[in-house]
């Protein structure tokens, strides 16, 4: 039979594919060899010769263009005649091989030997009658080392010049080549954002420079910048009045005096006096002229389009509240205050301070810039100062304990002359970097307040800790400065105090250098604010110049080319963002991600992309939250938002269609032949875009460039646990994510001593980070947090990480416990911990964080119990999670039971709940109707019972509770709760007990499950089985749940793929409880309960999956619905339906990047779009697959 079959299919095959014929390409520069194509169509079989060396040999098909002969086609040909469509290719003695185009798909290369290759293409008979196939040959040889050089380093630099050629001092070849890329690597970042702000020129618009984050420049300090000219572009849109005054010797004059905007808000309506004149009026306009009196003389006036800063720059303006008047062009007129207005300053309180400034050859002119294409729009034209320390002798009103750093009203007499200058308001900015964080976190500008009044304030630079800078957070030395996003008030306008505050910086976060010539302008409000040029439209161009510059500049030149490669995939676009043409610091903070990132992994700068602020506004998924979130709050149905959720792997990662490690497209037979294979559809869209929910902008802070305090563009986006979808998501191949982390009940008892236990640094402020807490916890003197005995090892782990025991603490803002500690008093009392105190002088705490794992979304009504809040809310949860509920204890009566916990928001197991509870006098646990917290401990189990909209504080209770599944037409599921309420029987109706909206019986929360074999119950099936319940064509059904052993031997490593459910790590458990078996192999460790050799659902095999070693059950776990066969894989999630913690919802954001990340498609995806941005528009497969290994590998050794 096997004879036979190969005969027919031998016979078949001759039929179609013809008989081979030999052909060799032809020298460069020859003429096209043509293929002979036989008359029926079908697909040739072609032995083609390789190519020479140096040359490349291309196979086309040539058609027509239309009213041209396909006959006349030749090596001469033009291309405005003939369409040339690749078929394959062979390239310097290599085999053939597939190109892109319309025949990548179907051209089959086989048979590759020292010399030739078969080559089978189609041919189409209806198609190809006026086409042609020919050998096209090409080939440039470089002639010497210096064009080898010269090509290399266009691929690697922005554009090499000679002197980079002849100065080559690499070596020769390719070691040469490597020894290049080597010291490239090895060369510190150049940062977009650190450059700019070293070269930015932050000028302070007066009325906010008690509103800002950076320190105005002492004005006897050298670089101090100071002013001849009245206006600035910060008196854009401002109120003037212009009033007579009798000056000695002169008589009547005009002065001018600008309404302080800052001075209205307080009622004092103060108008700075600018300069004194003979006369005012427009240029070049008579004044005499009908209609032109209203621009001329004394009266109220504004500024309105238009500026130029300098003597004699243009000013625009028109009389005050006459908008049906046009704006008028005056000269900007030198400062000149006479003694008279002095006078006047002082009867009217001093606002106006004078101080000596050294002799003019002491300042240097700074040229201004163009602020937008319009000559008049001119700014940043000033005086700096060149000396520098002579504050102690010319300017003791300066250090006046009453003016302190308000500057506002300054002007400074120049040496003999008396020539009047103002004070610019130049600040500095401070450098707060990863690296070198700042020491009080910005805390010292408190001091700069020129009063007590509440609407003058600055802002923290502080950082919160995040993945980008948590290596390097470190403790105030003294008081420091604590974020808004953890401060006692979080709408306060007044910094928070505190010792020993934990203090982060941020990438590129360097200071201003006052002595660089070239100056960026930038546009600050409320942070900081220039003032200058708050309406142009010019900061557009400062991030193009920044970049055009250190691609001119800079040493790293790879580097900077692999992020410009990346920048043009992960894109944001500028008309997506809010003031994108009047910012440029965010723009240049998003593409040093790919700078910093450039020589590491793609999973890093995918991540920082995914929580950049700058990607969330573009994409706007900031603010997307859960559809039960949203239902809850605001009483509205709601989809999460979608675009970043398609974007992310139609763009970013994973492409639309499968891929071969070559680039190629993987196919599918179908009744029109072969098609794509999607990656994905609409509805992993939908199903992903709900992992994309609760992120949002961080809380506002100092230090950085924007127009509006609550827009922190810089920082990465933080998540609310609680914004979050809670609910199982699918993965791409119908697995979850969550798959392969343990289950949270087999996590160890009191895991928070166990390896894998995390604790991340709070500093002395207790407010915790990655839990929940109440708005009104930080600081609060109320709250218990669990205080660590120096006997402790934990305490002595946290304490001395280097594993030293004596000598003061060395607190690191990170710690990983690598062994399993021993518990010490009151801590072999507890199931879990959320915030530890570890000292007294100043307190520091530190915040547990347990590793990921996920929960069933179904289990069967023997493994749960009801759980309760004070708002009459129920719902169902596994007995052995000891993170979901807090103790209660009964007495004789169930219309107040007594709270049980050792510190805030303890939250207990069943059990334990059980143990804390004495058995005698009738007291246990028990269905109940309210909780008392005696005091003064057990307010701590909710602090005082404050309650937010966001969370629910549950207790447990001792009745019964079930799961059963709501089905939809489509197949998704939701999960319904029912749990026993017999305790309603004995509450008034209106304070009945109710199933928490999130799992009641109306609840919409879907998502898709694999129904086995595709088959699930439905409205059209009558749902199937007697176990299910029609409610609006959709099936409610009873269930069970059943754990499945998958293998009874070890299984070969690609089989341990459909070990899906993780166990924890083996280490982390009790020593002899698991016992490591002698079938282990290689690839697969197996351990087996001590004792026992059978192979069952208590197995663990540990294998090597996604770069890292994990522990896997030996069972699938089904949901069965009742009285049926219908069944489906129990979904879990990494998010509790109880707790919706921010820690897990960055474990799950986590998992769902590891996912796009190693899918099968993104190397070769990747792949080809870096290829593509570095010279190679049609790249070879073999290009595409060394590419892609080397993406999966991270590392690439050259074969011949």
């Amino acid at each position: 039979m096997r004879q036979l079959l190969s005969f027919l299919y031998g016979s078949l095959l001759f039929a179609v594919c013809q008989a081979q014929e030999e052909y060799t390409c032809p020298a460069i520069g020859g003429e096209p060899v043509e293929i002979t194509i036989p008359a029926s169509g079908g697909k040739i079989s072609l032995e083609i010769a390789k190519s020479k060396k140096n040359t490349v040999c291309n196979l086309f098909r040539v058609v027509a263009k239309e009213g041209k002969d396909i006959d006349n086609f030749s090596g001469n040909s033009s291309n405005d005649n003939f369409i040339l469509e690749p078929v394959a290719r062979s390239f310097h003695k290599k085999p053939w091989q597939q190109v892109k185009g319309p025949y990548a798909n179907q051209v089959q290369i086989s048979n590759c030997n020292t010399t030739q290759c078969t080559v089978r293409i189609p041919v189409r008979e209806s198609v190809d009658v006026d086409s042609k196939y020919v050998l096209v040959t090409s080939g440039h040889t470089l002639k010497n080392v210096n064009e080898e050089r010269a090509r290399f380093l266009t691929l690697t630099t922005f554009g090499p010049t000679m002197t980079d050629i002849t100065d080559w001092d690499h070596g020769d070849g390719l070691t040469g080549f490597a020894n290049y890329l080597e010291k490239q690597i090895a060369m510190p970042a150049t940062l977009h954002r650190e450059y700019w702000r070293k070269h930015m020129d932050y000028a302070i618009r007066n009325e906010h420079i008690r509103e800002s984050t950076q320190v105005p420049m002492h004005p006897c300090n050298q670089y101090s910048r100071w002013r001849d000219y009245s206006f600035t572009a910060g008196d854009y849109g401002k109120e003037f009045k212009v009033e007579a005054i009798q000056v000695d010797g002169a008589g009547e004059m005009l002065m001018i005096s600008v309404l302080d905007a800052d001075t209205v808000r307080s009622g004092l309506n103060y108008y700075e006096p600018r300069t004194v004149n003979a006369t005012f009026q427009p240029f070049d306009d008579d004044c005499t002229v009908p209609g032109k009196e209203d621009y001329c003389g004394t009266g109220e006036y504004q500024t309105c389009y238009g500026f130029s800063e300098g003597i004699g720059g243009n000013i625009n303006y028109r009389p005050k509240d006459r908008l049906d008047l046009g704006c008028r062009n005056m000269r900007n007129p030198k400062i000149f205050l006479p003694a008279e207005v002095w006078s006047q300053n002082t009867a009217n309180g001093g606002h106006m301070v004078a101080v000596g400034l050294p002799a003019k050859d002491k300042f240097e002119e700074m040229p201004g810039v163009i602020a937008e294409l319009r000559p008049y729009w001119f700014v940043g034209q000033s005086l700096r100062m060149t000396v520098d320390n002579w504050s102690a002798v010319q300017c003791p009103a300066l250090l006046d304990e009453n003016l302190k750093w308000d500057f506002r009203y300054l002007t400074g007499f120049v040496g003999e002359t008396g020539e009047q200058l103002h004070y610019d308001g130049y600040a500095v900015i401070l450098e707060n970097t990863v690296e070198n964080p700042f020491s009080d976190g910005g805390l010292f500008k408190d001091d700069y307040s020129a009063d007590n009044s509440p609407d003058r304030t600055v802002t923290c630079v502080n950082s919160i800790m995040d993945f980008t800078n948590m290596d390097s957070c470190v403790l105030s030395p003294g008081d420091g400065c604590v974020p808004v996003e953890i401060s006692v008030d979080r709408w306060a306008i007044t910094n928070e105090a505190k010792e020993g505050v934990l203090v982060c910086g941020s990438h590129g976060e360097v200071a201003n250098n006052p002595g660089f010539e070239d100056k960026y302008d930038n546009n600050m409000f409320r942070m900081f604010d220039t003032g200058r040029s708050v309406f142009f439209n010019g900061f557009g161009q400062q991030k193009g110049s920044v970049w055009a510059q250190i691609a001119l500049e800079a040493d790293d030149q790879l580097r900077q080319r692999i992020a410009w490669a990346f920048s043009q995939i992960l894109v944001i676009t500028p008309y997506q963002i809010d003031e994108s043409q009047e910012l440029s610091e965010c723009f240049l903070n998003y593409h040093d991600i790919f700078v910093r990132n450039a020589f590491g992994n793609y999973r890093d700068i995918l991540k920082e992309v995914a929580y950049s602020p700058m990607m969330g506004e573009m994409l706007s998924y900031q603010e997307s939250r859960s559809g039960a979130y949203v239902e809850r709050v605001e009483e509205r149905v709601s989809r999460p938002d979608e675009n970043f959720a398609r974007e992310i792997m139609q763009l970013f990662t994973i492409g639309v269609n499968r891929l071969k490690i070559d680039g190629s497209e993987m196919k599918v037979k179908t009744d029109d032949g072969r098609s794509s294979i999607p990656t994905y559809d609409n509805s992993d869209i939908q199903n992903f875009a709900r992992a994309w929910t609760g992120l949002r902008r961080h809380a506002r802070r100092g230090n950085f460039e924007g127009r509006w305090a609550d827009r922190n563009r810089i920082n990465p986006m933080v998540v609310e646990g609680a914004r979050r979808d809670q609910f199982p998501k699918m993965d791409l191949f119908k697995n979850y994510i969550g798959d392969g982390y343990p289950e949270c009940t087999d996590l160890p008892e009191k895991q928070y001593l166990r390896i894998g236990a995390t604790y991340r640094l709070l500093g002395s402020h207790n407010f915790a980070l990655m839990h929940f807490e109440e708005w009104n916890w930080p600081n609060n003197v109320n709250l218990l947090r669990l205080s660590l005995n120096t006997t402790s090892a934990l305490y002595q782990e946290l304490c001395h990480p280097d594993g030293s025991e004596s000598g003061p603490c060395d607190f690191k803002p990170q710690v990983h416990i690598s062994s399993n500690l021993a518990c010490d008093k009151n801590e072999c009392n507890l199931d879990t911990v959320r915030v530890v105190q570890v000292g007294e002088d100043p307190p520091v705490y530190y915040e547990y964080l347990k590793p990921a794992c996920v929960e069933f979304a179904f289990e069967n009504s023997k493994k749960l119990k009801k759980i309760a809040d004070r708002r009459d809310n129920a719902m169902c949860v596994n007995k052995k999670i000891n993170d979901a509920a807090m103790p209660v204890c009964c007495g004789a009566s169930t219309t107040w039971v007594t709270s049980e916990c050792n510190y805030s928001m303890e939250r207990v197991s069943y059990k334990t709940n059980e143990e804390r509870c004495p058995v005698d006098g009738n007291i246990g646990v028990c269905s109940w109707q309210n909780v008392h917290f005696p005091n003064p401990q057990g307010q701590h189990c909710n602090f005082n019972g404050v309650y937010e909209e966001n969370y629910r504080t549950f207790h447990w209770t001792n009745e019964t509770c079930s799961i059963q599944a709501r089905v939809t037409k489509e197949g998704t599921v939701a999960i319904v709760h029912d749990p026993n309420m017999d305790i309603n029987s004995v509450l008034a109706e209106d304070n009945q007990q109710k199933v928490m909206h999130l799992v009641n019986s109306t609840n919409i929360n879907f998502f898709k499950v694999n129904w086995k074999g595709g088959e699930h119950p439905s409205a059209e099936n009558n749902c199937g089985t007697a176990e299910c319940e029609l409610v609006d064509d959709e099936c409610l059904c009873a269930v069970s749940v059943k754990r499945r052993r998958l293998f009874k031997t070890v299984p070969p490593l690609k089989f341990t793929e459909y070990l899906v459910h993780g166990a924890p790590d083996i280490a982390a458990l009790d020593d002899g409880k698991y016992t490591k078996s002698a079938d282990s192999t290689d690839d697969v460790d197996v351990y087996h309960k001590t004792g026992k050799t059978e192979y069952g659902t208590s197995t663990i095999f540990s294998v090597v999956r996604n770069e890292k070693r994990i522990f896997l059950k030996n069972y699938i776990s089904r949901v069965i619905i009742a009285g049926s066969t219908y069944e489906f894989r129990n979904p879990v999630s990494m998010m509790s339906l109880v707790n919706p913690e921010t820690r897990d919802a960055h474990y799950e954001t986590d998992a769902v990047l590891d996912h796009y990340f190693y899918h099968p498609n993104t190397p070769t995806f990747i792949a080809m779009r870096l290829i593509e941005r570095f010279g190679n528009s049609n790249p070879s497969p073999r290009y595409i697959t060394a590419v892609s290994k080397s993406f999966t590998s991270g590392k690439y050794v050259k074969t011949k």
